[in-house]
């Protein structure tokens, strides 16, 4: 852990602006994952934002109704010394951390089953775009020293998509229909039937 909180001293003399106190919010998820959170100007920012929870549980998601966070369980103290979890637990809080950034979206009736899929897709891109900057810069606060993956089963597909500026849209398409979640279903079928449960128009 020493090396962590020597990286930790580091790295943050970078992400703190001159003359500015700067704020760091816990995640509530362990020390090894604020080690990592807060070497991201974004992901400072929604946390400080973010007042309604965090949790570990599955699946991970934010909750549309009580706007807590719940990320796949992870232990710092039972990965110590390597951490090797730290990395993607951190890439998932971005994930729902951009969720909460972007707003759940308004899918009110009347929408077609298209409109609905593309909204939530769209709400897909969001949450890896936000994954994906905060990936970047705790990567170049640290120099490379941390590491935060995309979290997504097709990351080599997404990640030029976002690199790129694509539309929004374009990335959510790739990633809803590259990606599946803990249904067992691409996010595009799931977001289908959703669809078709809960509007049987």
């Amino acid at each position: 852990m020493r090396k962590w909180m020597l990286l930790l001293g580091v790295a943050l003399s970078y992400t703190a602006s001159p003359g500015h106190a700067q704020v760091y919010t816990p995640t509530n998820l362990g020390d090894c994952i604020d080690i990592m959170a807060w070497n991201s100007q974004l992901l400072l920012g929604q946390l400080a934002s973010h007042t309604k929870g965090r949790y570990y549980g599955s699946p991970s998601r934010l909750d549309p109704v009580s706007l807590s966070i719940y990320v796949e369980p992870y232990s710092c103290d039972a990965d110590a010394p390597s951490y090797s979890g730290a990395p993607k637990t951190t890439g998932i809080l971005a994930h729902e951390l951009g969720h909460f950034a972007a707003g759940i979206p308004n899918v009110t009736p009347p929408l077609t089953k298209t409109e609905y899929v593309e909204r939530l897709c769209v709400w897909e891109a969001q949450a890896a775009s936000n994954n994906f900057k905060a990936s970047s810069e705790i990567y170049q606060a640290t120099a490379g020293y941390l590491d935060v993956p995309l979290i997504a089963q097709n990351a080599s597909v997404i990640e030029p998509l976002i690199a790129g500026n694509s539309p929004l849209i374009d990335i959510g398409n790739a990633f809803c229909d590259g990606n599946t979640n803990s249904s067992g279903k691409t996010y595009r079928k799931f977001y289908e039937d959703d669809y078709d449960a809960r509007y049987p128009w």
